[in-house]
């Protein structure tokens, strides 16, 4: 039921009631959630996935920018689509917390490198930014959102190294007795 929302949420809850701590159906009624960009909700059911699954099976996910660049084909878990719902919430430490956990678990996961380079973009941390994008990048070539990152990224370190430098003007001395104007 890809991208019919409205009937995969009608039977992620059917399931979910007559299974309520089933792992798979909070798992997808959470990616489903999050794709309504319901990030609060999603976040709750994904929470719920972990806690009856503390390593539910990843999803394979066709992804592509605004551009339209792209698609290419991503591996993602429950918890870099959490850290991302928390991420689309303003929540930077709660983000932070999901990739790297994600990351202590599984360290060549492309889409926590990538997420990570967003969110410490978004924070500014922009040395740390680069690192999690150059990572993404080098694990998954075809990710045109890393890249993306990676230029922007890129573009704000230059911007914040370029300083407008002050002329050196001469000092000019005032001698004692002469009028200045």
């Amino acid at each position: 039921h890809e991208r019919d929302f409205k009937k995969s949420s009608e039977m992620f809850q059917k399931s979910i009631k007559e299974q309520p701590y089933k792992s798979e159906a909070n798992k997808g009624m959470g990616y489903n959630l999050y794709q309504m960009k319901k990030y609060g909700p999603a976040v709750e059911y994904l929470k719920q996935a972990l806690a009856t699954n503390r390593e539910p099976d990843p999803v394979m996910e066709t992804i592509g920018d605004a551009a339209g660049k792209g698609p290419f084909k991503t591996q993602t878990t429950v918890r870099t689509r959490l850290a991302r719902a928390y991420f689309h919430l303003g929540n930077y430490a709660e983000a932070i917390r999901y990739y790297q956990k994600c990351l202590t678990l599984h360290p060549g996961q492309p889409d926590a490198y990538d997420g990570l380079g967003w969110v410490y973009l978004q924070l500014r941390r922009l040395t740390e930014s680069r690192a999690a994008f150059t990572q993404a990048v080098e694990l998954e070539p075809m990710n045109s959102l890393s890249h993306k990152g990676l230029r922007e990224v890129k573009q704000s370190l230059a911007t914040r190294n370029i300083r407008i430098k002050k002329p050196d003007f001469p000092k000019i001395r005032a001698t004692p007795g002469t009028a200045r104007g």
